[in-house]
């Protein structure tokens, strides 16, 4: 963990760098900035953005706003974009 405030990596080898209020549960999942968001998938990511949450296998979530995906091998948001 590094930087940021109020922030949690409790996950196996995860981790959250910067931002606030955000928590990195899923085993080897990660986390970049932004705000309120939960990756706790395995090997799940998150850029950014605010209220997201990142909980299948391998899922990528990038920002966005109450952006959920549970589904394996994915990446969220979608196009278009809304």
């Amino acid at each position: 963990m590094s930087g940021g405030g109020s922030n949690t990596a409790s996950g196996n080898l995860a981790s959250v760098t910067g931002g606030v209020n955000n928590t990195s549960s899923g085993e080897f999942s990660s986390l970049s900035g932004g705000e309120s968001n939960n990756s706790s998938g395995f090997a799940a990511n998150i850029s950014g953005g605010s209220g997201n949450s990142a909980g299948g296998k391998d899922t990528i979530v990038i920002g966005g706003v109450n952006v959920t995906d549970d589904n394996d091998n994915s990446i969220a948001p979608q196009l278009p974009f809304n």
